[in-house]
């Protein structure tokens, strides 16, 4: 099982996006350039329901969605940032998503 240092909500059916930005401890901006970004969300089973889309936005900036037509019924679900360049790869803390129930639905 995971164990999250953070976590997110968002309504089943709506729309789930994480704005990222990476900072060096001492609070500096670090590039981004030439870096792999890869994230996978799973069940607390540990099962792979799909693998996020990633959109550079600027130099230490991107965004991660849910790629088109996949929609997380409620739940418990977890994810966590993989960061490659050259030989070196680094990985966020985990962070969980609840997927709510809505009342107003189309």
């Amino acid at each position: 099982m995971y164990s999250p240092s953070q976590t997110v909500s968002v309504k089943s059916g709506n729309t789930f996006s994480l704005f990222c930005s990476y900072f060096n401890d001492d609070g500096t901006a670090l590039s981004l350039d030439d870096t792999t970004i890869t994230a996978d969300i799973k069940t607390k089973l540990k099962m792979l329901i799909t693998t996020l889309v990633v959109t550079k936005l600027d130099n230490n900036s991107f965004s991660l969605k849910l790629p088109t037509g996949i929609e997380l019924p409620t739940g418990a679900y977890y994810t966590d940032i993989r960061l490659s360049a050259n030989d070196a790869v680094v990985n966020s803390d985990i962070v969980q998503i609840n997927v709510k129930e809505v009342v107003t639905d189309a």
